[in-house]
């Protein structure tokens, strides 16, 4: 279950990684070193903390706005 949520999570970057460059091989392996990064880094309580928090405060920016 973790796996696939470090999977899912880093499915975002694959468009950036093609921004800086065409290489199949480059896009490949930075997409599996940040899997591999993350899953040794984060636990997935950390990533969902983080995530709490930045919506937190994007939802206070959102009130504080109005």
């Amino acid at each position: 279950n973790k796996i696939s949520l470090d999977f899912y999570l880093q499915i975002d970057s694959i468009p950036a990684v093609f921004g800086v460059t065409r290489d199949p091989f480059i896009v490949f392996s930075s997409n599996i070193f940040a899997i591999l990064g993350n899953s040794y880094l984060f636990s997935v309580s950390f990533i969902i903390t983080c995530l709490k928090l930045l919506i937190d405060h994007i939802n206070m920016l959102y009130v504080i706005q109005d």
